[in-house]
């Protein structure tokens, strides 16, 4: 016996320790649903009491039914009047965790077409029940119930609504009356945000009796004389007693064509710059539902959305142009239907050409064209300083010449480069990756102070002597003129 408690309490050991936590956890804390509905089936009629079942997982004291009018077309009874309201049941069991709930109230004298309804007020996860019934002995009419199961295959131009008719002599829909005793008709106008933008005007609707009973309405868009829009219907019967139903309320979409859609913004930007373009879509009537989906191709091939730096709003987008060549912005406009239509838009994003700035070894900026320099100084004229668009700017390309020839290829010139005395016409060429290109020219003049000294230290003595030997030739000349004048005396005998 002690063997056998031993081996039983190691194998629920085992079961414990490898069993999935998780799925432990899931049964515990999986829970049904919570519901409430109504088992007693609607369109009855109640004379004296209204009697009522059905089951809740909800207890009784956080339930509340109602009885309301259900409003008659083209009449002035409300719709959705509470006539009573209350939290009390006549009768309320619990059994294999359902709450049976059962209700017996007397008429009160009502006479209506009214809906019963029951809901947990505290519980918005539960769905509210609720049915067509018919009080008292008159002012009831026939209703139309819209079957929302059944969802009947529809077009742009055709729609289709199925209904469920309750009438109180019986409601079993099989004996409502053959189809031509009865008529489906509607009150249409075209609708934009909550009201209408045409004339309200009544159409007959086609139907026809299907195989489970229920009325299937065509409603056709050519048939009707209706233009693309939302069209708003107030949907309702006349039976074969000439009663009029309630109304059911229904906005249906027609559009046969796709929109139309315009792109406008600037078509030529330098590059690095930023530009909006915006978009009015045209999709023939008031309150279409157009989603837009922008791209953007850039000059490489590159496909994409927005990048940093860029906007986009309902109907606009900002975008940075980082790259000179024809860009192109595209949308694609999508109706609630599923027409779409794409539109191109090209920009021309003109490349800009570098700006040059050289600086010379002495730190100042190179002005009025000239530069000098000794022959025996190191120097330098220096342009990385050069400016241009941030994709342009790491490939850019130095060329520098002097009389005409290319001496150099970087973005610095220096003695190494050019060490002949005398004046050169220098030009500085940048070009950028696109092509784009700048030039700078100026004068550049080496001299070699050392010879210059030299020869004043000769020409000084060389000229000294020249004046002193042309100042020496001057006196003798005078002297001599002078000494041609002199005559001694004449001494007479």
């Amino acid at each position: 016996m002690t063997t056998r408690r031993l081996v039983t309490l190691v194998l629920c050991f085992v079961m414990l320790t490898f069993y999935p936590p998780s799925v432990i956890a899931t049964e515990v804390n999986e829970q049904s649903p919570e519901f409430v509905n109504i088992q007693t089936p609607q369109g009855n009629l109640y004379s004296e009491f209204i009697n009522l079942s059905g089951q809740s997982s909800i207890p009784a004291a956080e339930l509340v039914w109602s009885i309301t009018t259900l409003g008659q077309v083209n009449t002035i009874i409300p719709i959705n009047q509470e006539l009573i309201s209350s939290s009390t049941f006549t009768n309320f069991t619990f059994n294999n965790a359902v709450y049976d709930w059962e209700l017996s109230i007397p008429s009160y004298g009502y006479n209506c077409t009214c809906v019963f309804s029951i809901k947990s007020l505290d519980s918005p996860e539960a769905t509210e029940s609720s049915i067509v019934i018919f009080v008292g002995q008159n002012s009831h009419y026939t209703v139309i119930d819209l079957d929302t199961n059944i969802l009947p295959v529809s077009s742009n131009d055709v729609k289709y609504l199925q209904y469920n008719i309750l009438q109180p002599e019986d409601a079993s829909t099989g004996n409502v009356g053959i189809v031509n005793d009865i008529s489906f008709m509607a009150n249409i106008c075209q609708f934009s945000g909550n009201s209408c933008i045409s004339e309200t005007r009544n159409v007959f609707l086609n139907h026809s009796i299907q195989a489970d009973g229920f009325y299937e309405i065509e409603i056709n868009k050519l048939d009707l004389n209706l233009a693309d829009g939302i069209w708003n219907f107030e949907i309702y019967m006349r039976d074969q007693y000439l009663r009029l139903s309630n109304p059911d309320y229904q906005q249906l979409t027609f559009d046969t064509n796709p929109p139309i859609v315009n792109i406008s913004g600037v078509e030529s930007i330098d590059e690095m710059g930023t530009a909006v373009f915006s978009v009015s879509v045209d999709d023939g009537y008031d309150s279409s539902l157009v989603s837009l989906t922008w791209t953007v191709t850039e000059p490489n091939g590159l496909i994409r959305g927005i990048g940093d730096g860029e906007f986009i709003s309902d109907n606009s987008i900002q975008l940075l142009f980082n790259e000179s060549g024809t860009w192109t912005i595209s949308v694609l406009a999508t109706d609630s239907v599923g027409y779409y239509a794409k539109e191109n838009y090209s920009i021309i994003v003109e490349n800009l050409a570098p700006i040059i700035v050289v600086e010379n070894s002495d730190n100042y900026v190179l002005s009025e064209g000239k530069f000098s320099i000794d022959l025996d100084e190191p120097w330098f004229i220096n342009a990385s300083q050069t400016t241009d668009t941030a994709s342009d700017l790491a490939e850019l390309s130095f060329a520098w010449f002097a009389d005409k020839e290319l001496v150099h290829e970087d973005n610095n010139l220096s003695h190494d480069n050019i060490n002949s005395v005398g004046t050169h016409a220098i030009m500085l060429e940048v070009t950028d990756n696109n092509g784009a290109s700048s030039k700078l020219f100026f004068n550049l003049t080496i001299v070699d102070n050392d010879d210059s000294e030299s020869i004043n230290e000769f020409v000084f003595p060389l000229v000294s002597l020249i004046l002193l030997g042309v100042g020496s030739i001057y006196l003798l000349v005078r002297l001599r003129k002078i000494d041609s004048k002199f005559n001694l005396p004449k001494w007479n005998k």
